[in-house]
This record gives C-alpha cells, structure tokens and sequence, in this order.
C-alpha cells in the first residue's frame, strides 16, 4: 500500500493522510501558551484602559471642554499593519487648540519603556507640545491586586530614566502625575490650566 498525501489549497503537500503514517502533533509547550495567555490578558487590559480614557473624553466634550477628538489607529489592509498611526488619541480643546493623547497599560511590576512609543506618535506629541497643546501620556500601571495605578503625563516633561540603553518610566517617579479613581477629567482640566 503507497503513501496517500492530501494537497493543501495552495498545493502544497500536507502530512499522510493514512493515520498509520501521520506525522505526531506538535504540543504546545506549557511555557508558549502562559506566555499567549498574558498577552492576551496584556491585550485586554490595554482595550479596557482606551475604553476608559475614551469615556472621559466624551464627558470632557460633553462639558465643552473639548470640541472634539477621535481615535487614532494604524492603516491596515486585512490583518496587516502598513501605516503607523500618530497618538491615540487626537482633538481640539474648545479654545481650537490641538491636543494628543497617547494611551498605554503596563503589565504589573514592569518599567514602562520610552520603546513603546513609535516615531511616529513621538512626532505628533511633539508637534502638538509645539503648538502650545497639551501631549500627554496617559499611563496605567497594573497591579496584580487589581488596583492599578493611572498617570497623566506631560510628553515634554516626562522624567525618563536611562538604563543601559533604554529610557523608562517608573511608578515611583510619576507621583506628580498620577490620577486617583474617577479623576481623569480633573486631572486633565489640571494639565490644560497648567499648560501642559
């Protein structure tokens, strides 16, 4: 009896359709799926902490604070990333002045890294720093208790630490700029005052 190979839709030869002669399945390792599942918990808290943020922004444009803002993301064709998007978030406070927002979680003892922000986001922050706007980063540090710990910091001002060959920010050195529970818009109208 030969061997009886299925063809893929693209042509190409899969394993041996007689169960006697199938390749073993590759298990995946214990190690590779913990890592999957905290990137999804990682992925998750991200959204969560956008969906946030974008709440306090509709109540800031409620209270015409802000004449409005959007969402910005990447350029995709398909699954597939081919344009980098500025910060995440991007609008006019009502007195017609720009501000950019830029929103990122981290997982629970970690540094975040000045890598994590693209060129691209970098330069718009900085034009709007420029033009006299507020560019902020609003910073979630999770905790693994569940009581995260939210910053809002100003994008000139940030106090990067350099280590070896990377900038980060710490927990410990953001206390000027944290933002207690259900204090967003406040601490925002406190960046905007301050004219930052």
């Amino acid at each position: 009896m030969g061997r009886t190979w299925s063809r893929s839709k693209r042509g190409r030869t899969s394993e041996p359709t007689d169960p006697g002669l199938a390749l073993p399945s590759l298990e995946r390792s214990e190690a590779t799926e913990r890592r999957r599942a905290a990137g999804r918990a990682a992925r998750r808290a991200g959204l969560e902490f956008e969906q946030y943020v974008d709440g306090w922004l509709t109540a800031l444009e409620q209270a015409r604070l802000i004449a409005w803002w959007q969402a910005n993301h990447p350029g995709k064709i398909g699954a597939r990333f081919v344009e980098a998007a500025g910060a995440d978030r991007g609008g006019f406070l009502a007195r017609g002045t720009p501000f950019a927002l830029e929103v990122k979680s981290t997982q629970p003892g970690d540094d975040f890294h000045r890598r994590r922000v693209t060129e691209k986001q970098a330069r718009h922050l900085d034009a709007v720093a420029r033009a006299g706007g507020p560019a902020l980063l609003a910073l979630q540090f999770r905790a693994w208790d569940g009581v995260n710990l939210q910053y809002l910091v100003p994008w000139e001002v940030a106090p990067w630490r350099r280590l070896r060959t990377q900038d980060v920010l710490r927990a410990a050195d953001l206390e000027d700029f944290r933002v207690l529970p259900g204090m967003f818009a406040a601490s925002f109208r406190a960046r905007i005052a301050a004219g930052l």
